[in-house]
């Protein structure tokens, strides 16, 4: 089930990507390093669409004997939000690599590359978020209600 509400999630993150991009949301400089900038606005936007998306499913459907509930939903949220930037950081750097240096760009043009990229980011960091989430989220033991 993990597998399937990923899978959503995927879904999900290509979706929010594709409206930033057809938004023309862009980017924004950091100045942290160049390593990371600029960062894209529609990959952080899709990134976050998913990670709303799989704690409600994972929490309703694949954990639902761990679910949190009443006062530990939001709690739960965060420590979901926390666990997944990790694999959000995986994402975007994964993605900003293969886009800085235009691997795919002389294949299939340079759009479509992006969309391979984000999809090998998702991939890095849905195997990441499997196990972080699978140990540290819903393995903690926490009351019901």
């Amino acid at each position: 089930l993990y597998v399937l509400v990923g899978m959503f999630g995927i879904l999900v993150n290509l979706i929010g990507f594709t409206i930033g991009e057809a938004l023309g949301l862009g980017s924004v400089d950091t100045g942290i390093s160049d390593w990371i900038d600029p960062v894209d606005l529609s990959v952080l936007l899709g990134i976050q669409l998913n990670i709303i998306s799989n704690f409600l499913l994972n929490n309703y459907f694949t954990f639902w004997e761990r679910r949190f509930r009443g006062l530990w939903l939001f709690p739960g949220f965060l420590m979901f939000q926390v666990v997944s930037i990790i694999g959000g950081i995986i994402q975007f750097s994964v993605f900003h690599f293969f886009d800085s240096t235009g691997f795919g760009w002389d294949a299939i043009g340079r759009e479509p590359s992006r969309y391979l990229h984000n999809a090998l980011g998702m991939l890095a960091a849905l195997i990441t978020n499997y196990f972080l989430n699978v140990n540290y989220t819903w393995g903690r033991r926490h009351p019901i209600e």
